[in-house]
């Protein structure tokens, strides 16, 4: 292969060099670690035909421009004559196969399957794969032109066995069902007709000046991609995360899509290369044009409100004997468990329970609160709660992403605007806790909690952040009523915003809370799609803590008024564990890439919490004459338990890390059980 030919086979080879990396990311980098972490046999035989199709499509395309690339590139050759004879170069197919046995082989690595599952899996889904593609050659042999020989394979060379008189695929050929010959014909209309009109742009897809015909390997390449569209479509489609079926693995729908976008792509750049334009300015045009189509903005689901009775804070704090406020910070799914870890080793003490007033959460801790609501509306424990939070949703998100968001992005108005990849989450874990509470599907809206805020539910503030200009936003169990604290900080809150005439489900509020992209989209109501929304994210861009939305809720049930505040109040922060202190290095010009996102990060972390501790000690000492007891609980694990996973996605070892963190909190524990005596 020269360099010209090397250049023009740069898409499939990229793609290729990607889930090289990606699968070598996964050895080591804790980012990408679940995606490659798969939890049986039937997942894994799915990765292993989704590689084994993306090898055998970045072949075929190779192998296509190695075959007609020179048509292409010269912008003085017009139509071939007649169809030059090609035999594809093995080394290309086992490039293409190791590719994909080295994705397979990290799946293997992190999975831990046992050695017949893993052989029958592999050998299953890599033999689909193949049989697929001998789908595309058989459509390639009828539909070519039936005077050749047999046409050339684009994946392997065909035995000579096979293609000479008599052999399988001249049978193949003699066989010529009906539909065959009607569809031959139309391709033979179809290239006439093209030439016709728009000869100079069919180098390399004709041959013959008089009577011209697709060439074999061009008729391949397009049976193989409607094969892998529909492949992917359909895996897409029989995967929606509000139906009953098991989920395939995460890495499945993400190596279809690279499936899918290889054979596009390498498509584009075989027409456009003829002409020098580049494919990423195409690509950018198209962006520019499409992107900034409505059709593809992310909506969240609302619906209209029945009406219902929202207590005010005060009724709630005084309903409690010793009230406790829980706030828990953001942190993915590791903030989720260790949330419903900490509670369920808390319900352990009596009365605990029942005199939680409030639970504030953000991010990955609304996670936390949203199985936390459910057990208090089936009246479950909080081991219930803390078992749904270990359960993985990242074969949702990767669903929403490879599937919806992938269409919306080429085709908007395609699919129903609010199925995306935080519909996915929400329906994921509404699934979750769907068997303990005997119900086909959880459907718990806002309004429900509302109504069951009495002496023995809490209320629960779910924080967002909006975009348009970075006010926190709210979602709440309760009234919230106007005060001086939530207009400084200009708070929006859900109800005011559609004056109680619309309502959404717990576990929307919960999705908007923790909508850090790009695992989950900035979305807008759907409820007026024509009218513009804020569109909301993680509420840890705001405050990571929750602590503001905690303290403006106690301030409104006090009234500001510290003779309204009960004796004795127990603050509890639910949290990830303290990073220890940076200092000033010497650094190169790449960490100019890497550090926009870093400062964010950081003032999310370490600068937003020690702003909120402030504003705690302020608060305590406005209400100076209540004991107001904070109480933290906050996530330090011991190697190797030290490291936050950044999907979501528990690997074994860290499920078990929650559970032990929190064993070693019996200190803690001991001293609200003291407090609430």
């Amino acid at each position: 292969m020269n360099l010209r030919n090397l250049f023009l086979a740069r898409v499939p080879i990229e793609f290729l060099a990607i889930a090289c990396t990606l699968a070598a990311f996964s050895l080591f980098n804790p980012i990408v670690e679940g995606l490659f972490t798969l939890s049986s046999g039937y997942s894994l035989s799915l990765v292993a035909l989704a590689a084994g199709l993306l090898g055998l499509g970045a072949t075929s395309s190779i192998n296509l421009i190695l075959e007609h690339g020179h048509e292409r590139m010269d912008p003085a050759a017009g139509v071939a004559l007649a169809y030059a004879p090609y035999s594809p170069d093995v080394r290309i197919y086992a490039l293409s196969m190791i590719t994909a046995l080295w994705f397979i082989g990290s799946c293997i690595w992190r999975s831990g399957l046992a050695f017949w599952t893993v052989a029958a899996a592999v050998i299953g889904g890599l033999a689909l794969a193949h049989v697929l593609v001998l789908g595309a050659v058989v459509l390639e042999v009828w539909f070519s032109d039936p005077t050749l020989p047999p046409p050339n394979m684009l994946i392997l060379p065909a035995p000579t066995r096979l293609t000479a008189k008599g052999g399988l695929l001249d049978r193949l050929k003699k066989a010529n069902p009906p539909a065959s010959d009607l569809m031959r014909k139309a391709l033979d209309r179809l290239a006439r007709l093209a030439y016709e009109y728009a000869g100079p742009l069919l180098p390399g897809y004709v041959y013959g000046a008089g009577t011209p015909s697709f060439y074999p390997g061009i008729i391949f390449n397009a049976a193989f991609f409607l094969i892998a569209s529909f492949t992917w479509f359909y895996s897409v489609w029989n995967s929606q995360s509000d139906q009953p079926v098991q989920q395939p693995g995460s890495l499945s729908f993400v190596l279809l899509a690279f499936l899918v976008l290889t054979l596009l792509f390498s498509g584009a750049s075989y027409f456009l290369d003829r002409y020098r334009i580049p494919l990423s300015l195409v690509s950018l045009v198209y962006i520019a044009l499409v992107g900034s189509s409505s059709g593809t903005d992310h909506f969240y689901r609302v619906v209209a409100s029945p009406g219902a009775e929202f207590h005010q804070p005060s009724e709630v704090l005084h309903s409690r004997k010793i009230p406790i406020v829980v706030m828990a910070a953001g942190g993915g799914i590791q903030s989720a468990a260790w949330m419903t870890r900490i509670l369920a080793r808390l319900d352990e003490i009596p009365g605990f329970r029942s005199n939680i007033a409030l639970i504030s959460s953000v991010s990955g801790g609304s996670l936390g609160a949203y199985y936390t609501a459910v057990a208090y509306h089936n009246n479950l424990c909080f081991e219930k709660a803390a078992n749904w939070a270990l359960e993985p949703s990242l074969d949702e998100a990767a669903w929403g992403w490879m599937g919806p968001d992938l269409l919306r992005a080429f085709f908007p108005y395609v699919w129903k605007r609010e199925i995306d990849r935080g519909w996915a989450l929400e329906t994921a874990w509404d699934r979750i806790t769907s068997p303990a509470t005997g119900s086909a599907h959880q459907d718990l809206f806002i309004n429900q909690l509302a109504a069951e805020t009495t002496k023995t539910t809490p209320a629960f503030v779910f924080n967002a952040s909006v975009i348009e200009d970075g006010s926190p936003f709210v979602i709440t169990t309760t009234a919230f009523p106007d005060s001086e604290r939530t207009r400084r900080r200009r708070v929006i809150e859900f109800n005011r915003l559609y004056r109680r005439q619309q309502q959404i489900r717990v576990s929307t509020a919960a999705r908007l809370s923790a909508s850090f992209p790009f695992v989950a989209p900035a979305a807008r109501g759907d409820a007026h799609p024509l009218i513009p929304d804020y569109h909301l994210v993680d509420g840890g861009y705001y405050d990571n803590f929750g602590i503001l939305s905690g303290l403006d809720w106690l301030d409104q049930a006090t009234a500001g008024n510290a003779a309204q505040m009960p004796a004795k109040v127990a603050l509890i922060l639910i949290r990830w564990g303290d990073q220890p202190d940076a200092v000033g290095t010497m650094q190169g010009w790449r960490y100019q890439l890497s550090a926009p996102l870093q400062a964010v990060l950081s003032i999310r972390g370490k600068e937003q919490l020690r702003e909120d501790k402030v504003a705690l000690d302020a608060f305590r000492r406005q209400f100076s004459k209540s004991h107001i007891c904070v109480f933290e609980f906050v996530y330090a694990g011991a190697k190797p338990c030290d490291k936050q996973p950044n999907s979501w996605k528990f690997t074994s070892t860290q499920s078990t890390c929650i559970a032990t963190t929190a064993a070693g909190q019996s200190e803690n524990i001991e001293k609200v059980r003291r407090f609430l005596q």
